[in-house]
C-alpha cells in the first residue's frame, strides 16, 4: 500500500503543494533551533539551509500523509443528543473536580491581578476586555461586599467559567457523533477534554483567552456547517446564533476584530456568490461591538487603554536595533526617547513587555513622520535584525523542541493563587497539596514535555502544526470551502504573531479546536470523500 501512495502520479498543483509544505515545515523547525540556541534566525546563513537536502524525503513522508486511504465505518444508528451531550458533561465534570478541589478557589494568573484591583479601585479601561474584568473583578468585588472575603467570588468565577467550558466540549462531543465520526475519535476527545492538563487547569484560569477559545471552538463548527448546509442559515435561529457568537469573541478579545478582517478576505474570496450573506454576519456583529465600544467610553467613562499593544513587533525591533547594532548618536537620541526609565537595557528578545510596558507613545505621535523616517531607515540599514526581532520573538508557535520554562518570560501555564492581601497579587505555590504540587510541576515548571503521550498533545508546535497541516491538506484535496473554518483560526493566529510573547494560553484556540481538526483530517482522508 505505501509503495503504492508514493509511487501513485500527482498533478503540478499536488506536487506543488507538497514541496510547499515540505520546505515550510522544515524551514520553521530550523529557524527555530536557531532562535533558541543563537539568538537570531541566521537567516543569511548558508549552513541554515543545509535542510534542503531533506525536503526530497519529507515531500514523500507527507505525501503518504496527504493521500492516505482511511476507512471507517458510519453507522446510520438514532443518536440520542441528550445523552450524548450529558453524557460527555458529566465525564468532563468528573475528570475535573480533583483539579477544582485541588486549586480551591481557582487559578488565579496572568492579568487578573490588574482586571481585578480596576474593578475594586473603579479603574475600568478597555486595555483588557470590559466584559471579562467586569465578570472576574464584579464576582470578587460582590463576594467581598457580601461574605467578607475574595475567596467565594473567585471560586465562583472558576465554577461559571468551567461549567461554560464543559458545555462547549460536551457540544463539540455531540458534533462528532452526529457528523459520524470514528468512535476512537469521540473517544481520543473526550479523554483530552477529561485529562489533558492544558484543559483542566484552564478551565479554572482567570484568564481572558479561555472563554474566549470556547466561543472559537463554536464559530468553527458553525462554519463547518454553513460550508456544508447550504440551507444552514435559513433558520433564522442558526444566523442569530452565529451573529451573537461572533460578537462575543469580539467582546472578549480585542484582536478578535483584526482577526475578523483578515477572515473577511477569504470568506468573500471563497464564497463570493453570497457576498451579501458574508457581509450581513461580519458587518452586523463588528457594528454592535462598535456600538458597545463608543458606550463604554463616551456613556460610562470607561477609560481607553493605551495603544501601545498594536505597536508590540516595532516597539520590539526598535529596542533590537538599539541593543544589537552600532547606531549613530543622532539615531541612539531618537530611539532611546521612545523608551522611559532605561528599559532598553531590560531588552528581552522573547518578550516585549519589559520595553513596551516603558514605551512613551506621546513622544511617537508628537513626532510622528520624522519617527516613521527613522523606524524605516533603520529597516532599510538592519533588515535582518528587524527580521530576527520577530522571528525570536515567535519561534515558539513553531518550533517542536521549543524548550520551557523559559526564565523571566514564558512558561506553559502560569499556577498562582490570589495572594490575601489588599494588592490581590498573583502568588506562587498557595496551595500545598498533592495534586496542586503535581500540575504546577507539568505546567508551570514544564516538565509534561518528559512524559509520552502529554508532550505531543501539550506541544504548542504540535498543534499549530496539525492546523497547517489541515489547511494543506483540504487544499490538496481540493476541498476549498472546508478549508473557512481553518481559516479563521489561522487568521487569529496571524494576529498572536504581532504579539508581545509567544505563549500557549494566545494559541489555547488551537488547542481545543484540535478534535475539530482531526475529525476535518479523517474526514478528507476517508475514500469516500476523497
Amino acid at each position: 500500500m505505501i509503495k503504492k501512495i508514493l509511487f501513485k502520479k500527482t498533478t503540478i498543483l499536488e506536487r506543488i503543494i507538497l514541496f510547499c509544505f515540505s520546505f515550510f515545515f522544515l524551514f520553521i523547525q530550523v529557524i527555530g533551533y536557531n532562535c533558541q540556541k543563537y539568538d537570531s534566525s541566521r537567516l543569511f546563513d548558508l549552513k541554515t539551509y543545509i535542510f534542503i537536502i531533506f525536503v526530497p524525503l519529507f515531500y514523500y513522508i507527507f505525501k503518504f500523509l496527504f493521500k492516505f486511504p482511511y476507512k471507517y465505518k458510519s453507522k446510520d444508528q438514532e443518536i440520542n443528543s441528550k445523552k450524548v451531550f450529558f453524557t460527555a458533561f458529566i465525564l468532563i465534570f468528573l475528570a475535573w473536580i480533583p483539579i477544582i478541589i485541588s486549586f480551591y478557589p481557582n487559578n488565579f494568573a496572568f492579568d487578573a491581578s490588574t482586571q481585578v484591583r480596576m474593578i475594586m479601585y473603579n479603574s475600568l479601561s478597555t486595555y483588557h476586555p470590559v466584559i471579562h474584568t467586569i465578570f472576574l473583578g464584579g464576582l470578587v468585588k460582590l463576594s467581598y461586599l457580601l461574605f467578607g472575603t475574595y475567596t467565594i467570588g473567585n471560586f465562583m468565577y472558576g465554577i461559571i467559567q468551567a461549567t461554560i467550558m464543559n458545555l462547549i466540549f460536551s457540544y463539540c462531543i455531540l458534533f462528532l457523533v452526529k457528523e459520524r465520526a470514528p468512535r476512537w475519535l469521540v473517544i481520543l476527545s473526550t479523554v483530552l477534554f477529561m485529562f489533558l492538563p492544558t484543559h483542566s487547569v484552564l478551565a479554572i484560569s482567570t484568564t481572558k483567552d479561555i472563554i474566549f477559545s470556547g466561543l472559537i471552538l463554536l464559530l468553527v463548527i458553525k462554519f463547518y456547517y454553513f460550508v456544508t448546509d447550504e440551507k444552514y442559515l435559513d433558520n433564522n435561529k442558526n444566523l442569530i446564533s452565529l451573529i451573537s457568537v461572533i460578537l462575543l469573541s469580539l467582546m472578549f478579545r480585542n484582536n478578535m476584530l483584526y482577526a475578523l478582517i483578515i477572515f473577511s478576505v477569504f470568506f468573500i474570496i471563497i464564497f463570493r456568490k453570497k457576498w451579501k450573506q458574508i457581509m450581513v454576519i461580519l458587518l452586523i456583529p463588528i457594528l454592535i461591538y462598535e456600538a458597545y465600544n463608543l458606550t463604554l467610553t463616551k456613556v460610562f467613562k470607561v477609560e481607553k487603554g493605551p495603544g501601545v499593544e498594536a505597536f508590540s513587533v516595532i516597539i520590539q525591533q526598535l529596542a533590537r536595533v538599539y541593543n544589537k547594532e552600532d547606531l549613530t548618536v543622532s539615531e541612539k537620541e531618537q530611539v532611546s526617547a521612545l523608551y522611559k526609565n532605561d528599559s532598553l537595557s531590560r531588552y528581552n528578545s522573547q518578550i516585549s513587555d519589559p520595553v513596551k510596558s516603558e514605551f512613551d507613545s506621546g513622544v511617537l505621535f508628537s513626532n510622528i513622520s520624522s519617527y516613521i523616517k527613522l523606524y524605516l531607515n533603520l529597516g532599510i540599514k538592519y533588515p535582518l535584525t528587524y527580521i530576527d526581532s520577530f522571528l525570536v520573538n515567535n519561534y515558539g508557535y513553531f518550533y517542536f523542541f521549543d524548550k520551557l520554562p523559559i526564565s523571566g518570560t514564558k512558561t506553559y501555564i502560569w499556577v498562582n493563587c490570589m495572594g490575601k492581601d489588599e494588592s490581590f497579587s498573583c502568588v506562587d505555590d498557595c496551595n500545598n497539596n498533592f495534586i496542586y504540587n503535581l500540575y504546577d510541576d507539568l505546567l508551570e515548571k514544564a516538565n509534561y514535555q518528559k512524559v509520552p503521550i502529554l508532550n505531543i498533545f501539550m506541544n504548542i508546535g504540535f498543534n499549530v502544526f496539525v492546523m497547517f497541516y489541515t489547511l494543506f491538506l483540504l487544499l490538496y484535496k481540493k476541498k476549498y470551502k472546508l478549508c473557512l473554518p481553518i481559516l479563521l483560526l489561522i487568521s487569529l493566529f496571524i494576529t498572536n504573531l504581532l504579539g508581545p510573547v509567544a505563549l500557549m494560553r494566545y494559541v489555547y484556540p488551537i488547542f481545543v479546536c484540535l478534535p475539530f481538526m482531526l475529525f476535518l483530517i479523517f474526514k478528507t482522508l476517508s475514500i469516500k470523500n476523497s
